[in-house]
């Protein structure tokens, strides 16, 4: 394995540390159940920053398109989201109380924008280290590594989270931002001083990063994408939708255990990490399936699978479901994602993979704009009805999905004609 793949693959697993503390397990339920804040509260700064995304992502992968170089943009994100990290650490120690969880929403508003840029980046540089013999494996080993990374971040972060472990302030699930920065920083450095771009693909003199042109190559891409690249674009519209309900899941994944099936953190951890080790084959075994049976197909497989379990997980309340649920979710979550990128590098243009892969993320983001404010808003009107408020809110992540699987058949998986 060359220095180059080894970088970006352990930047996979350094960034599911925040991802951890910030998306699937502690920081929603510091905000929610510690703070007893309403579900809406931690949705919309999510939102908010997805919605940063949404309108600037074109123009950063365009950009990087114009400078052939990926690594610049990268690094910078990355960089900024330490210091986020460090800051909303900070924040729990210095600020009082009252002051103190409306500066984390806000930290936590600015660090969701620059981690989502900085997978678009990541996510782009599969082309140069793989070929279309092996994207599927090479995109199922990243999605394995950052699954990885999920599992020491979960395992390492419980005992701080737990109040066995105490540092600066109070005990508490509060003390998992401080050692996630630590560990962000020792996987993400490969990437940010020993990953080396091809200097073929580089021009030898300086290229002027004109602003003005990168936004009109933007929007001579979106138009193009609607009106000649439809295949593209019904991938991408597919996508977002299926992907946005998946993600609203993961968000609010620790906060549906406590209120629908009552469940301790330690069986919190016990179930993460039986979705994490089942994402894993997931990740790797579908990656490949995808090189041989077709990216097309098994994302709509994998797609068809989640709906069936998340419907399942939804509409019971014996905390036993849980097991066989987060074990096919596992698998499900791991292919769906292997597949995505494999497919999205096979159907675009190679000139202007980066630019894709910005739109990639735009569509992406575009419902999950509305996913979490959807989630949240369901929680809050059906509040006075018990846990029928999370069911509801669940289903309509199903329907999502279903929605996004009958737009992934219109999807022809075939490769863009080059003209020359």
């Amino acid at each position: 394995m060359n220095k180059n793949l080894l970088s970006w693959l352990l930047y996979d697993t350094g960034n599911s540390f925040p991802y951890v503390a910030f998306g699937s397990l502690y920081f929603s339920q510091w905000v929610i159940i510690d703070n007893g804040l309403d579900d809406i509260w931690y949705s919309i700064p999510f939102s908010a920053a997805t919605f940063l995304v949404l309108i600037t992502s074109p123009f950063w992968g365009a950009w990087s398109d114009r400078l052939k170089s990926r690594s610049p943009f990268i690094s910078g994100f990355t960089l900024f989201m330490f210091l986020l990290v460090g800051l909303i650490s900070l924040s729990m120690v210095v600020l009082p109380a009252g002051v103190k969880v409306a500066a984390a929403l806000f930290i936590f508003f600015l660090l969701q924008y620059v981690y989502q840029l900085s997978l678009v980046f990541y996510n782009v540089l599969l082309e140069s280290l793989s070929n279309k013999d092996t994207r599927g494996r090479i995109s199922g080993l990243g999605q394995a590594f950052g699954d990885v990374g999920y599992m020491l971040a979960t395992v390492a972060l419980f005992p701080f989270a737990q109040g066995k472990i105490t540092l600066l302030g109070e005990p508490g699930r509060s003390q998992v931002f401080l050692p996630t920065l630590v560990f962000c920083i020792i996987f993400c450095s490969p990437m940010l001083f020993l990953f080396k771009e091809r200097r073929s693909n580089i021009d030898s003199k300086p290229i002027d990063g004109d602003l003005k042109l990168v936004i009109k190559k933007t929007i001579l891409g979106i138009r193009e994408l609607f009106r000649g690249s439809k295949n593209v674009a019904w991938f991408l519209l597919a996508f977002c939708f299926i992907s946005d309900a998946v993600l609203t899941i993961q968000l609010f994944f620790a906060v549906i255990l406590e209120k629908l099936f009552r469940v301790p953190d330690s069986q919190k951890l016990v179930l993460l990490l039986i979705m994490l080790i089942f994402n894993i084959p997931g990740d790797y075994l579908l990656g490949n399936v995808s090189d041989s049976l077709g990216a097309k197909r098994t994302l709509f497989l994998s797609t068809l699978l989640l709906v069936v379990v998340f419907s399942i997980c939804f509409a019971s309340s014996a905390p036993w479901v849980l097991y066989p649920v987060a074990m096919c979710a596992g698998i499900g979550w791991g292919g769906f994602y292997s597949a995505s990128r494999a497919l999205l590098v096979k159907i675009s243009p190679p000139d202007r993979l980066g630019e894709y892969f910005g739109f990639y993320s735009t569509f992406q983001k575009f419902a999950s704009i509305l996913g979490p404010l959807v989630w949240g808003l369901a929680v809050l009107l059906f509040k006075d009805y018990g846990t029928i408020n999370y069911r509801i809110a669940g289903f309509s992540m199903a329907l999502l999905m279903v929605i996004g699987a009958l737009l992934l058949r219109r999807v022809q998986e075939t490769s863009p004609v080059v003209l020359k």
